[in-house]
């Protein structure tokens, strides 16, 4: 238990600055004894006050945090090691102008600009740590390499790299790899390779590049150690792995490869100085005693300090505190310690390689202050940067590293010899159709790695809606992405997005990626066929981006026209019989197309996926990825936020075959498409392209009930019915009815369904596509007068409903800020009236009534509470269970109307108790009590989505505690309050209470408002007599409006 705070100083000479330090101390962690150990003997001359109070227990460190800033005037603060806690400490301190040392975890990451992050590792130094190597060793093109232990370490370092375009260092390739796996991309695509694989996964790297490699000593390989591991157990792993070798040629070659690996390790794995310290003081070595030495060499960064004048603040002299702790290095216990001009302690690495069975430390790689970096800034905009120091004598090992290019080029295509080509013309002409074979085949796997179809990140640019931009991917918030990028898409009618890539306008769709994706090779070259897939009536399949971003985006190219679903049942177009001819033929040849390729179903055949061009030439899209993204979700790769939802299964999936549908209501996903539900499906695109009709609209059953009966094969079978009187032959009716049997292989065959279309078609379409569009668009025209009146009556009528809405919401001078763009600032009101209104044993009221009741007998009682406040000058702020909130005075009020409103109001209230009856059970007497308290507060909106209207201050607190403390029935006022009614109105009927406890104020002194005076009364009389049978009539009658439009 901590009864007061732990104070300590030592005394140093007057000429430095003397802290006040605020310790928020780790719970159980004797972070205090530790530090009161280090200022002792640290041998410093300044004078420091620690005030040390606990944190991270039930966020106990947010409250001491506040309590050390205001109530003790700390200077500045440190502590606080936990996540929960540090980063809202971090902003208090940024509000408060406080420096901040913080050595939790997440100070590294999130942290505001008055923090100085203490904890050692950093992924930014370790991408500057990469950067420093390749300018000292002259490296302009590398290749980063990863297993799947390290891949979002290594993604990580790759994204910090990418964004040094200035750095003139290029990175080739930045694949995942065991040792085996897309070795051959990597091995032609660079020379330096920077890698984060594991031990195991790097040594059978190396075999593979001594196996592989046209010249394996042409390559370099950087090492950074993610697994903190030995530096002589490292090589030695490797050198045991040549020993393993049969044949003494090959290890070695193998043992000459490893003199081209050098190891890049942190230098901070040394906890020498903390277990010398816990040994000095009888302390037991842990991770809890080494964040209090993080916090001692913390300490240590303020010696030495001294002000620019003995006259500024604290607060004043923070930007020269900033300059003082920063770009500064130490050494202290918990390693050497330089922190950069951002606030983040930068990491120390060393480098080592191997020779004659040792390891032998070649070089040191320190952070640098900023002014050693100012004559690399006109290249380079990071504010501090890394000297590289080799060590004497081994630091010349470095030079016997390769350089980053080859003579001979990646692939050794620049050097040939004449007697290995004529060898090779011999061979090759002996063997021309083995050779020929494993060429193609060759060929078409490079052409599968090199995945066409792929779409890089930063050529994306989606269409702003709200102005007609176009907006980069990488500076785009995505705040619909986790909604449409789920695994809802594939079972919802999934709206597309619009986009550029290469200026080619395109349509996307959007999933979470939960993790990096890894296709498989049958997948690959399925996205490849269908990349190249060239047809009329088949959209042209864009790509996909994957990897790059925490989205994977699917893109089709953009069609004028939308889809056939939009022009038939969104736009409500009527066609005539050649336009209904050329759609169907269109859509036949497409889907023949998609069954004689590689790809067999199309799967999704609805209108919405037969999408119309400016040429008015139909192509069906969509198919062909939707199997390989589900596999994806199995596989955890893509997030599903939402699943299959039985009870609301959408419209378009009672067009499914019986058999898939089936399998839908089974297994709660999509099955695979088949030939023959394809022709399912194609029979009901063309009966709405004929009748302009869904299917089964005719029908009374929900969706559910309808699905499962089309399911039920058992029964006979169920078909949308045809229209009466239509004017199509009944050839062609019976080809349709046909391809809705329950057998799949009683189905008749595309090509009878074409021939029927041919022969209902072929003689009786009169003119051209042109002319039907010029007669379809006169009609249109001769109609678009009265539409437009009526959608702007339409939106009339809305608009003045919302209008009405929002004054319901937010105060009418607020509300009208809002609508006309003005930015609501928080105003402080010098004088308000308040009322709040408790219901009495609410709790038992709760026990005694199930929710239902609960909620309509508060809807009603609020709802005639609103009414009554809205025959006054007055405003309900909240009603939250049983409390109910009136304002007035806001805006101001002159001469104290307001309290003249809320009494009034609450007199109103009590009036209205007499007659109010709970519905559910008559017999029980619902009370009400209030109180009512004058005096300033602060009014303003809190949010920006969903935006409230609050108000707070102590006269907030006090209303409540008056309502609290009164009796049924009451109306409770404070003094002062009661003062200025007595002063100001006598007309009102006042009583003293007496003296009574108030929580948070002691013994306070109390009236009872009873009623007002009879001339009053006869002013206000239709007002006053309001029974609760009038004003539910009343508020009924003012709601249809509002009701109406909700509920549109």
């Amino acid at each position: 238990m901590w009864q007061v705070p732990f104070l300590f100083s030592l005394f140093f000479f007057q000429q430095f600055q003397c802290f006040r330090i605020g310790h928020l101390e780790y719970e159980n962690s004797n972070e205090t004894k530790i530090l009161e150990i280090c200022m002792k003997t640290a041998g410093t001359r300044k004078q420091h006050t620690l005030i040390s109070l606990p944190s991270c227990h039930n966020f106990n460190g947010l409250e001491n945090a506040a309590n050390l800033n205001y109530q003790y005037a700390v200077d500045l603060l440190i502590g606080a090691a936990c996540d929960e806690e540090t980063q809202t400490v971090s902003r208090l301190a940024l509000r408060w102008h406080k420096l901040y040392l913080s050595s939790a975890p997440l100070s590294t990451k999130e942290k505001e600009g008055t923090t100085i992050a203490l904890k050692p590792h950093s992924l930014a130094g370790t991408a500057e740590v990469i950067l420093a190597v390749c300018k000292s060793m002259k490296w302009k093109e590398i290749g980063l390499i990863y297993s799947d232990e390290t891949k979002y370490t290594a993604h990580a370092i790759y994204d910090m790299l990418a964004e040094k375009e200035e750095e003139d260092i290029k990175i080739n390739v930045f694949l995942q790899t065991d040792g085996t796996m897309n070795t051959y991309t990597i091995l032609h695509s660079a020379r330096v390779l920077i890698s984060f694989l594991s031990t195991s996964d790097l040594s059978r790297f190396v075999k593979t590049l001594k196996d592989k490699a046209f010249r394996p000593l042409e390559f370099s390989i950087i090492h950074v150690d993610c697994y903190k591991s030995e530096t002589t157990e490292f090589y030695t792993h490797l050198d045991q792995k040549a020993s393993e070798e049969t044949n003494p040629i090959s290890a070695a070659r193998l043992r000459k490869l490893h003199r081209h690996v050098a190891l890049l390790r942190n230098s901070h794995d040394d906890k020498g100085n903390m277990e010398e310290f816990a040994t000095k003081h009888g302390m037991i070595p842990s991770h809890t005693l080494y964040k209090a030495l993080v916090l001692c060499d913390g300490l240590q960064l303020l010696s030495d300090y001294k002000p620019l004048s003995d006259n500024l603040t604290i607060v004043q002299q923070q930007p020269t505190l900033w300059e003082h702790v920063t770009n500064t290095e130490i050494h202290g216990y918990s390693g050497p310690m330089f922190i950069g001009s951002d606030g983040v302690r930068l990491p120390y690495y060393e480098m080592f390689m191997w020779r004659d069975g040792k390891t032998q430390h070649v070089a040191s790689v320190r952070p640098r202050e900023s002014e050693f970096c100012e004559k690399e800034k006109m290249s380079n905009e990071s504010k501090n940067c890394y000297e590289i120091t080799r060590t004497i004598p081994f630091g010349q090992l470095l030079d016997d590293l390769p350089p980053y290019s080859s003579d001979c080029g990646y692939d050794n295509n620049l050097c040939s010899d004449f007697h290995v080509f004529m060898i090779a013309a011999i061979v090759f002409s002996i063997l021309l159709i083995p050779m020929a074979i494993a060429f193609y085949l060759q060929r078409k796997e490079h052409l599968i790695q090199q995945m066409p179809w792929r779409v890089p990140l930063d050529t994306i640019n989606f269409d702003d809606s709200r102005n007609g931009r176009l907006l980069s991917v990488s500076r785009r918030v995505s705040t619909v992405s986790t909604a449409r990028a789920s695994y809802s898409s594939i079972f919802s009618a999934n709206v597309s997005e619009h986009a550029h890539v290469n200026k080619q306008k395109v349509s996307t769709k959007r999933y979470v990626q939960r993790r990096p994706i890894t296709f498989t090779r049958q997948e690959m070259e399925m996205l490849n066929q269908l990349k190249y897939m060239s047809h009329t009536n088949i959209n042209p399949f864009t790509g996909i981006c994957f990897n790059q971003g925490s989205e994977l985006i699917v893109m089709w190219q953009f069609t004028a026209r939308y889809s056939l679903e939009d022009l038939i049942f969104g736009k409500e177009q009527k066609f005539g019989r050649n336009f209904q001819s050329t759609f169907i033929k269109h859509i036949m040849h497409g889907i023949n197309f998609i069954h004689n390729s590689s790809i067999k179903v199309h799967g999704t055949l609805y209108l919405s996926n037969c999408v119309v061009d400016s040429y008015w030439v139909v192509k069906l899209t969509d198919f062909g990825i939707k199997n390989i993204l589900k596999e994806r979700m199995h596989h955890k790769e893509l997030a599903p936020n939402s699943s299959f939802d039985i009870d609301a299964i959408h419209y378009k999936y009672l067009q499914l075959a019986p058999e898939h549908l089936s399998s839908l209501l089974e297994k709660h996903e999509e099955p695979m498409g088949t030939v023959e539900g394809d022709i399912y499906q194609l029979a009901m695109v063309i009966y709405q392209i004929l009748f302009y009709m869904k299917p089964f609209a005719e029908r009374q059953e929900d969706i559910k009930e309808l699905a499962t009966l089309l399911s039920n094969q058992s029964t006979a079978p169920l078909h949308p019915k045809v229209p009466e009187g239509n004017s199509f032959t009944m050839r062609l009716l019976s080809i349709i009815q046909q391809c809705w049997l329950y057998k799949p292989a009683a189905r008749p065959t595309l090509i009878k369904i074409t021939d029927a279309v041919n022969r209902e078609f072929g003689q009786d379409v009169k003119g051209t596509l042109i002319d039907q569009m010029i007669e379809m668009i006169d009609e249109y025209s001769a109609n678009l007068e009265h539409i437009v009146a009526e959608r702007t009556r339409e939106l009339e009528q809305d608009m003045a409903t919302t209008e009405n809405l929002l004054y319901q919401l937010l105060p009418k001078s607020i509300a009208d800020s809002i609508r006309s763009g003005k930015s609501v600032v928080p105003e402080q009101h010098s004088s308000v009236s308040l009322l709040v209104v408790d219901v009495c044993q609410f709790t038992k009221f709760c026990e005694a009534f199930i929710p239902v009741h609960i909620l309509e007998t508060l809807q009603e009682l609020y709802s005639s509470f609103d009414y009554i406040v809205q025959k006054n000058k007055a405003f309900k702020v909240e009603n939250v269970g049983d409390a109910y909130l009136i304002c007035s005075g806001i805006p101001e009020m002159t001469a104290c109307r307001h309290l003249r409103e809320v009494s009034k109001i609450s007199l109103k209230l009590q009036e209205f108790m007499k007659t109010f009856t709970v519905r559910h059970r008559p017999s029980h007497i619902l009370q009400i009590k209030m109180g009512i308290t004058s005096g300033a507060v602060a009014a303003g909106i809190l949010g920006s989505i969903a935006p409230r209207f609050c108000i707070f201050g102590d006269t907030v607190n006090m209303a409540c505690r008056m309502a609290s403390t009164g009796l049924p029935g009451t109306i409770q006022l404070s003094e002062l309050t009661a003062n200025t009614m007595m002063e100001k109105f006598p007309s009102f009927i006042i009583e003293e209470r007496g003296m009574i406890d108030v929580k948070g104020k002691g013994t306070c002194l109390t009236f009872w408002l009873t009623g007002e005076k009879d001339q009053m009364r006869r002013q206000s009389s239709r007002s006053s007599c309001i029974s609760h049978s009038q004003i539910k009539f009343e508020i009924e009658e003012a709601n249809k409006t509002n009701n109406q439009f909700l509920k549109v």
